[in-house]
């Protein structure tokens, strides 16, 4: 084996061990106008630099808009969490 692999098999060893789980807990209720939202759906991520953000879970808000997501990640620096909600406030009925 040259040096060169050898180099690389030993850094990805110092990552894969210097990699630790960590965890984040969400929870919340969606309002629009004063009303709670029902049925709207809502991700929690890890965003990443130089990958695809990962989708750590992802719920649908009950009849009263409260959600509660949980997520984890083996990461190497700290997870950087963010929450993506997709909502229908404020949306005009399509016009027929």
């Amino acid at each position: 084996m040259n040096s060169l692999t050898l180099f690389v098999l030993i850094a990805i060893s110092a990552v894969y061990v210097s990699a630790k789980l960590q965890n984040v807990t969400v929870k919340g209720i969606t309002v629009c106008q004063k009303r709670r939202m029902a049925n709207q759906r809502v991700q929690l991520f890890d965003r990443d630099t130089l990958d695809p953000n990962d989708l750590l879970a992802e719920v649908h808000t009950n009849k009263d808009g409260e959600f509660s997501l949980y997520g984890e990640e083996d990461e190497v620096g700290s997870i950087e969490p963010f929450l993506r909600i997709h909502h229908n406030c404020n949306t005009k009925p399509a016009s027929l």
